[in-house]
């Protein structure tokens, strides 16, 4: 008997019969003169006298051995799947800042972010010059999403003189992202509204865009439960966020992706608050929309029972 055999010692109970493998005293193991059995002898867990295990059919061990490899498989899967759902049902409130539009001076300090309750994410709805981005990147302990607005003004040098992406955050533009416990689905730009304008899309090429998504997002409701929790936009859905400008209108395709997927929460930018159009609202699908022009604190409940709370001012 090897000592790789004699090292593993466990028991597979199957029923009213146990399959025992690599007892430290094995006696034999294998059929033995023709007989049709396979014996193994281990130290009894009750008392100091052997226990004997004696199969007639040695298939039946392989099978009982298959058989509690699967079981043990699905019960691993189940836990997996038992652990996910307990995150979502009880899924502690989550402190997140937005920024978009805006360089505010409370934000773009020296002692940030001071003053401020520990965050579990920030957010950048778009229009924000590269370096305040990699600033709030660099200065914060979380993650850092963001998208890009209708400005090109998302870019910062880097030391040969090319334009590239701010450091520090995550581009969620198209993608599906997974940060602070969350998954977040990122759409940046504007509805077209002049030609040879930066991050502008057609009608089509949102809705190609997008459904590109699908196959994942479906995945994850199967996972989850949900698709996703937050949908971070630059431009606003139709509705009471919608300038009435031709530049600042509501995007179809971003309201009929909130009203397939009914995520937890939409948050944009792009609408200043010039016009006096409302903070926050809640879809009738139950997604809670809110409008960031500078910053914004929101402290937010994703979990199915919790009640969305409103922003937080500072």
């Amino acid at each position: 008997m090897s000592r790789f055999c004699q090292r593993w010692y466990y028991q597979i109970n199957l029923g009213s019969s146990s399959v025992l493998r690599g007892a430290r005293d094995v006696k034999s193991f294998g059929l033995k003169g023709g007989e049709n059995r396979i014996q193994t002898r281990m130290p009894c867990p009750l008392n100091s006298c052997d226990a004997s295990l004696r199969l007639n059919n040695p298939r039946s061990v392989c099978s009982s051995l298959r058989i509690g490899i699967v079981a043990l498989k699905c019960h691993q899967k189940l836990e997996k799947i038992l652990k996910t759902w307990v995150k979502i049902y009880a899924m502690p409130i989550k402190r997140i800042l937005v920024v978009a539009d805006m360089v505010h001076p409370y934000i773009y300090r020296d002692t940030f972010p001071s003053g401020l309750e520990p965050l579990d994410l920030v957010l950048a709805a778009g229009d924000l010059p590269g370096y305040f981005m990699e600033f709030v990147a660099t200065r914060v302990t979380c993650p850092f999403v963001w998208v890009h607005g209708n400005h090109g003004e998302e870019t910062v040098k880097d030391y040969l003189g090319n334009q590239v992406a701010p450091g520090g955050g995550i581009a969620a533009h198209g993608r599906i992202v997974h940060a602070a416990g969350l998954t977040i689905v990122g759409w940046g730009g504007a509805p077209k509204y002049r030609e040879g304008g930066t991050g502008q899309y057609t009608g089509l090429e949102a809705r190609i865009g997008l459904s590109k998504l699908a196959p994942a997002l479906a995945l994850e409701k199967l996972r989850r439960g949900r698709a996703f929790d937050i949908f971070l936009t630059h431009a606003p859905p139709p509705g009471p966020h919608a300038g009435k400008d031709f530049a600042h209108r509501g995007c179809l395709e971003i309201g009929r992706f909130l009203s397939h997927y009914k995520p937890a929460l939409n948050v944009h930018g792009h609408v200043h608050n010039y016009e006096g159009n409302a903070h926050e609202y809640v879809t009738p699908e139950g997604t809670k929309v809110i409008n960031v022009y500078g910053y914004k604190l929101l402290e937010i409940d994703f979990s199915r029972k919790g009640q969305q709370s409103a922003a937080i001012a500072v």
